[in-house]
């Protein structure tokens, strides 16, 4: 008989360079040992929400390890479409953090 899925899920603190981010991790706890994939969630304009967070939960549901990432920052939101247009550019601080580190020997 195949095990019940329960769904697990947690908020994830993660930095890139000084800014503090929180994502949410959805995922089956049955399948916790197998390896699954993964699906990154990128939320609306205004932040991440309780929509981008049901999403990741209902990607969980199908076997999915999901992702709910933040752009902006732990706890920012925006209220209007512009206020965003006003911030950094998140893919400034995601090239520098993507950027290779010395070698590995």
């Amino acid at each position: 008989m195949p095990a019940r899925a329960a769904i697990k899920s947690q908020m994830i603190d993660y930095k890139d360079g000084d800014v503090v981010l929180q994502g949410y991790l959805a995922y089956d706890d049955s399948k916790a040992s197998a390896p699954s994939p993964g699906v990154l969630v990128v939320h609306e304009w205004w932040g991440q929400s309780d929509y981008s967070r049901k999403r990741a939960d209902q990607l969980a549901e199908l076997g999915y390890v999901a992702f709910a990432l933040d752009m902006y920052g732990k706890g920012v939101q925006a209220d209007t479409p512009r206020k965003p247009a006003s911030w950094p550019p998140p893919s400034t601080r995601t090239a520098r953090s993507c950027a290779p580190g010395p070698p590995r020997g």
